[in-house]
């Protein structure tokens, strides 16, 4: 079998809110009229996955084959007529999509390959993100969890939501959450202890403190976000707050 330029469409799917999301990016490929379809699941092939071929019509599309992949995870449609075509696959929950351009030249069959990609596991996800963010995250010390959350200009940013964590128990979520008030603040009556601060807000970065809350240190933390397309760190370490000001 000759393998012709290869496309691969990634699927992600995560649960938010107990939804599931699905990202999908459409490849394509370009055939002789033998094409074959080639599914694959983490490498493998993928016994038993639908799949439907349909021809791109002046008036939409045309069911033109449906079938169904081997035990090498090859569908074999036959002899197309040159055109342009849509193919989709189904194995259980998963979906995936190439647009297929078959031509009359050459005379062998063409592989174009479906990778399906396993549900990433919503919570690992979460939990990979937030270590990274830790482990990256400016420490400081403060007696009492507050501050003021501003713009790189000095504005304050309302509505900012603010997710503690302990340092050394990220996986189990979050001990308190809040939101920056109408004028940028925001406290959060905290035990003693180790914690991480996640700072998010639509069209910024993520911003992560990590601080030890104690008898010593700042009574209050200025964090400053930057917009998503700024060039700066969000990772720059914050500034001491007095709330008292």
């Amino acid at each position: 079998m000759k393998l012709s330029w290869i496309a691969a469409l990634c699927i992600t799917v995560v649960n938010i809110s107990a939804a599931e999301t699905v990202v999908l990016l459409e490849p394509f490929c370009s055939s002789s009229q033998h094409p074959a379809i080639s599914t694959t699941l983490s490498n493998r092939p993928l016994e038993g996955a639908r799949v439907d071929i349909y021809r791109k019509t002046d008036n939409g599309e045309k069911l033109s084959w449906t079938g169904s992949t081997d035990q090498q995870g090859l569908a074999r449609p036959g002899e197309f007529e040159p055109g342009s075509y849509r193919v989709l696959a189904y194995s259980g929950k998963l979906f995936a999509t190439l647009r297929l351009d078959v031509s009359n030249n050459g005379s062998g069959a063409d592989a174009c390959e479906l990778k399906f990609v396993p549900p990433i596991n919503a919570e690992q996800l979460r939990n990979e993100i937030l270590e990274t963010l830790a482990r990256n995250a400016p420490s400081v010390q403060l007696k009492e969890f507050r501050g003021i959350v501003q713009d790189a200009g000095d504005a304050v940013i309302q509505r900012v939501k603010i997710e503690v964590l302990r340092k050394a128990a990220l996986e189990k979520g979050n001990v308190a959450e809040t939101l920056s008030n109408e004028k940028g603040q925001f406290a959060l009556p905290l035990e003693n202890g180790s914690y991480v601060a996640i700072f998010t807000y639509l069209g910024f970065k993520t911003r992560a403190v990590a601080f030890e809350l104690g008898n010593q240190g700042w009574q209050g933390v200025r964090i400053a976000m930057t917009v998503g397309g700024s060039p700066s760190s969000p990772n720059a370490p914050p500034q001491e707050w007095n709330p008292e000001r």
